[in-house]
């Protein structure tokens, strides 16, 4: 399931892209966008492999070790960013909002096939 939103996210993320591109072509909603919802996809996948590590390898140690890396880089990014001129908050809104959606879809969509 992490596998098939991710890539649900990915396509998305690449025509939603495309998209506020040709719309937003002098604004800096279009980077913003893409910067968050790059971000947002390697936390997904980074929770995913740390929850593997928990629940099937049972090395739970690798978890807070991963968790005290993973952290604090999404915490550099965000505050590195925050500083740039071309972040744009509807970009960023945009960016949260699609995440949440193609995750409530997959979940939608997985639901209907296990029944």
């Amino acid at each position: 399931m992490i596998k098939n939103s991710a890539t649900a996210f990915l396509i998305v993320t690449l025509l939603v892209y495309a998209v506020l591109q040709m719309v937003f072509q002098e604004t800096d909603v279009a980077y913003s966008f893409l910067f968050i919802s790059v971000l947002l996809l390697v936390n997904y996948m980074g929770l995913s492999i740390m929850w593997k590590h928990v629940l099937v390898s049972k090395k739970t140690g690798a978890a807070p070790v991963f968790a005290l890396l993973k952290y604090p880089l999404i915490a550099v990014a965000i505050f590195w960013a925050g500083r740039q001129p071309w972040i744009n908050h509807w970009g960023i809104a945009i960016g949260i909002c699609s995440f949440l959606i193609i995750i409530v879809i997959t979940l939608l969509i997985k639901n209907s096939s296990n029944k």
